[in-house]
This record gives structure tokens, C-alpha cells and sequence, in this order.
């Protein structure tokens, strides 16, 4: 039980890392080429 709590923990900080990274590219993206937006 307490394992699949862990997996599931680690699960969602894997998809808030991703989300961190996707929005960290995304505001490069809009500041590097504002006039593509």
C-alpha cells in the first residue's frame, strides 16, 4: 500500500516537472519571439 502511494507521489511530480518545463519553454518562446503571438 505505502509503495503505491510512493509510486503514485513520484508519478505526480514527474507530470509537474514536465508541466514546470513546458510553460518554462513557453514563456521563452513568447519572450525570444513576441511578434510570432
Amino acid at each position: 500500500m505505502f509503495g503505491a502511494i510512493f509510486a503514485i507521489s513520484r508519478a505526480d511530480n514527474a507530470i509537474a516537472l514536465a508541466l514546470a518545463v513546458l510553460v518554462a519553454i513557453y514563456l521563452v518562446v513568447v519572450l525570444v519571439w513576441p511578434e510570432k503571438f
